[in-house]
């Protein structure tokens, strides 16, 4: 079975950009006959260097929230009592809809301020950074 013309740039592209992974570069030759893509890393999985270079890359993601919600700071208190902490365990305790909760957890994730270490069950969150 072969996928119809065209379709897998799209396909690329729709996945990168529900991952929130930065759009791919792509470059061709002056003749056109041949091209390259290059597909960048997620920032999430870039190292953090902290307390270096401060104040670099100040304006790079503008338009990024950088408060904390009440929902993210429920969650950092959360996990800060106990790391090994399921999300059906926070949506009990802390009485927010599922799909809340993993928009708030999503945005501490892309603002490097939690993780998740180890296999779904049996695994830890860990806090990166308490605030902003």
């Amino acid at each position: 079975m072969t996928e119809g013309r065209n379709t897998g740039f799209q396909k690329i592209l729709n996945a990168l950009k529900r991952n929130g992974s930065p759009k791919p570069i792509f470059e061709t030759d002056p003749e056109r006959l041949s091209f390259s893509s290059t597909l960048l890393i997620h920032p999430y999985f870039l190292p953090q260097n902290e307390g270096e270079n401060e104040g670099e890359n100040e304006g790079e993601n503008e338009g990024e929230n950088k408060t904390i919600t009440k929902n993210e700071q429920l969650i950092l208190t959360a996990i800060e009592k106990e790391p090994s902490i399921s999300v059906a365990k926070m949506v009990k305790e802390l009485g927010l809809s599922k799909a809340s909760l993993e928009r708030a957890i999503k945005s501490l994730k892309e603002k490097r301020m939690i993780k998740r270490q180890g296999p779904a069950k049996g695994g830890q969150w860990v806090i990166l950074k308490k605030s902003l």
